[in-house]
């Protein structure tokens, strides 16, 4: 149960330190506020990450944060531009479409080899 949570936020913060923004409060208020803002976003990229594993039918850990931010980027400047413009037929496709975007991008299983069952003459599963 543990590590059902602290991989995926370690992940998080993993890619945030790698790519993403610095933070840049200058008073306990200020840092307040950006940590409530990251709490906020990691909420709804992890909603974002389960929605499309449900979709590409992968597991949530196979997709990437860093992916995720950058099609929900796009997604969301996308649809603050064509708001008037849009049906809500229009925006739930277009939601369909970056969630199977960000399905297809999941990283695949790697296939382990055992070097004993190679040793072995043992067939790998």
């Amino acid at each position: 149960m543990r590590n059902q949570t602290t991989v995926p936020a370690a992940t998080f913060k993993g890619d945030l330190r790698a790519s993403g923004p610095c933070q840049q409060s200058h008073t306990p208020l200020t840092a307040l506020q950006e940590l409530a803002a990251l709490i906020l976003a990691y909420a709804a990229l992890v909603d974002y990450r389960v929605a499309a594993a449900a979709v590409g039918e992968v597991g949530v850990l196979r997709i990437s944060f860093v992916k995720t931010l950058h099609v929900v980027q796009g997604l969301w400047q996308s649809l603050t531009l064509a708001a008037d413009l849009l049906t809500v037929a229009q925006v739930r496709l277009l939601v369909g479409r970056g969630l199977r975007r960000i399905a297809a991008m999941a990283t695949r299983r790697r296939r382990l080899r055992c070097r004993r069952r190679a040793q072995w003459g043992e067939k790998s599963e």
